[in-house]
């Protein structure tokens, strides 16, 4: 049994060392190899790609940048195991990776992916939120994960151990599709059953070159989700993803869109989205979170956080 870890690398000089030697210091008793594509990077990330002579590694370069949807997609392909992870240049494995996941497919074929909590940690790689993922009341599930996916993209993909052929099931990825971690993790749950390990195997870095921050300050993030859901909508689905399931999905992906942009103080675009999401689902009105946030778009930060100890107030003394 050969395991693939596929490394896409665009300017990771910082963190590729330690994305890879991450790797390297796996527990347990596998075969690996690693293949690693650099979409044309600009730093020194081939230099230190190059510098780890070990012949488990495969390291590829663009002589022109092709983007992410291209560059995960040539990964996929090109890994030969049996099993696949995939992990972005700028995240790190947990040591225990591979003796939490890989037993988990052995045991069970019907399994296309497992994956985990994800530990946050800063530049530095100090651990700056030990849990993250909040997935089936944090205890050992399998299953079924397409209903909750298509609400919530919860599966943190440096966490994933996932089948070759469920990873080859997914492609092509959409040329547009920069961001392709949830359309990955789609894909994969319409044909096979998922299994979720309640504890940390990796590491996301949170840094001012994170794809994820462009994509929300870009809009680019919310661009992708809707092409995704309406792709979806538009196909022949489950008996129960009815038009009230699809309200109700819509509603939840504009709430975390708006949650988003606010957070960017990007008030416009997350008045829109909350707006949206009480037109799909007018019961939102009703959670005070979500009415004191919209409210917020129009006050601004400064008027947000004093409608907020405002709201509290009201609210305790009611209590």
């Amino acid at each position: 049994m050969l395991i693939s870890f596929v490394v896409p690398i665009y300017n990771t000089e910082a963190w590729l060392a330690e994305c890879i030697n991450s790797i390297l210091a796996l527990q347990g008793e596998y075969a690996i190899e690693i293949v690693m594509v650099d979409d044309a990077s600009t730093d020194n990330s081939e230099q230190i790609a190059r510098s780890f002579d070990d012949p488990r590694i495969r390291y590829v370069r663009h002589a022109t940048n092709k983007g992410a949807a291209f560059t995960i997609d040539e990964c996929l392909r090109l890994a030969t195991g049996d099993y696949v992870a995939r992990i972005d240049s700028d995240d790190r494995y947990l040591p225990w990776f591979l003796q939490r996941t890989v037993p988990l497919l052995e045991a069970h074929p019907d399994v296309g992916m497992v994956y985990g909590d994800i530990r946050m940690i800063d530049p530095a790689g100090a651990v700056t939120c030990p849990h993250l993922v909040a997935a089936h009341d944090g205890k050992a599930w399998m299953g079924d994960e397409l209903d909750d996916l298509l609400k919530r993209n919860a599966i943190p993909a440096p966490t994933v151990l996932a089948r070759k052929q469920a990873w080859l099931d997914a492609l092509p990825i959409p040329a547009a599709y920069s961001f392709n971690d949830w359309y990955l993790s789609l894909e994969i749950a319409k044909r096979w059953k998922m299994c979720y390990v309640p504890e940390p195997l990796a590491d996301y870095r949170i840094h001012q070159q994170n794809m994820h921050r462009s994509m929300i300050s870009n809009r680019k993030g919310e661009e992708i989700t809707l092409d995704i859901l309406a792709k979806y909508f538009g196909m022949p689905m489950r008996p129960h993803h009815d038009e009230r399931f699809r309200k109700q999905v819509y509603a939840i992906q504009y709430v975390s869109l708006a949650d988003k942009y606010f957070g960017c103080g990007l008030y416009s675009d997350a008045r829109r989205c909350y707006v949206r999401a009480t037109a799909a689902d007018p019961a939102l009105l009703l959670q005070p979170a979500i009415v004191r946030r919209l409210l917020g778009t129009c006050l601004g930060k400064d008027g947000y956080e004093s409608a907020k100890h405002l709201f509290k107030r009201i609210v305790g003394k009611a209590g």
